[in-house]
């Protein structure tokens, strides 16, 4: 692990313990700390754990026989990863182009997963959440008060059709 790593995963855990002792003076339960994103007219929320980096979007190489939401693959930081239109895979309707791509952990490797806008950061609180709808399958963990799906990455990332080989 190089230096800039630890440093990183460091100061990722002490933001994180912060956000915990500031929930719990404030008797609200953090289910996590999170990234949000919008593409079209959604946000999503992707929990801070499993989010590497945001960058602004590469240029992606396309290779042949992919299904329409991979945009082929991208070079980040000395390591190529699969680009996901998260628009495409996930049905939204938007005009915008992708300017950021997410860069998420996987056992694989890492996957990058297209956004217009980066909102923010947040904390997730339990009492905000509604279960997300059944019919859908996306790999949604949660729904905000607010109609930000919090994404379950390890379901997202499961799906060996995101990783390019």
């Amino acid at each position: 692990m190089s230096d800039l790593e630890h440093r990183r995963r460091v100061l990722g855990e002490r933001a994180r313990k912060l956000a915990e002792r500031a929930a719990k003076e404030s008797g609200r339960a953090i289910r996590t700390q999170a990234a949000v994103v919008s593409v079209g007219s959604e946000r999503f929320a992707f929990p801070s754990a499993a989010v590497r980096e945001i960058v602004a979007m590469p240029k992606p190489t396309r290779l042949p026989g992919l299904p329409p939401f991979i945009l082929g693959i991208a070079h980040c930081r000395g390591e190529l990863v699969s680009v996901v239109d998260l628009a495409r895979w996930f049905g939204v309707t938007t005009d915008g182009t992708p300017r950021f791509l997410l860069l998420l952990r996987a056992p694989a490797g890492l996957v990058g997963v297209t956004a217009e806008q980066v909102l923010g950061f947040r904390a997730v609180h339990e009492d905000e959440l509604s279960p997300p709808d059944d019919a859908s399958d996306r790999p949604v963990a949660a729904i905000t008060k607010d109609l930000t799906a919090l994404i379950d990455v390890d379901r997202l990332v499961a799906d060996d059709d995101l990783l390019v080989r």
